[in-house]
């Protein structure tokens, strides 16, 4: 199901079209048009991943990448590779930052909350500030020795 919905949505949304897309007698054609997909989307995302830098943030280990697609996946694999995953882009006029954790002792949300009155739950969270430089949303991020902070 999840490779025929992905090709559902690489079409325009029309109303009723959508639909008609997923009547029984296209929905083998959709599995296999999403498949393609999926596995598209997949590469994408290990793409982005394997950019991530590691910081601390409030003292946590922290994976950052730069990413203005797919914030919720990204940030799930980062956070099994650190203790939180944080995925950030700028809009043009603000910086949007997603916080995930896969670790029970962290919560992301009290992080997103202390950092410009963000929100969500324990795993997933962020936050939004107008800036259009990343250093002055991520005030207090430390230097690690695998990445150079300037």
């Amino acid at each position: 199901l999840k490779a025929a919905l992905a090709a559902v949505d690489s079409y325009p949304y029309e109303f009723g079209s959508r639909g008609q897309l997923m009547r029984e007698s296209a929905f083998d054609k959709l599995v296999q048009e999403g498949e393609a997909i999926l596995r598209y989307k997949n590469t994408l995302i290990e793409s982005i991943v394997d950019n991530a830098v590691e910081l601390k943030l409030d003292g946590l280990k922290t994976k950052v990448v730069n990413s203005p697609i797919f914030q919720s996946e990204i940030g799930n694999i980062l956070s099994q590779k650190a203790d939180v995953g944080l995925v950030w882009y700028n809009t043009g006029s603000y910086a949007k930052v997603s916080l995930r954790s896969s670790k029970d002792e962290v919560d992301v949300s009290k992080i997103a909350e202390r950092r410009h009155k963000g929100g969500g739950h324990k795993k997933a969270a962020g936050f939004a500030a107008k800036a259009l430089d990343i250093e002055p949303i991520l005030d207090g991020l430390e230097k690690t020795k695998s990445y150079n902070w300037i």
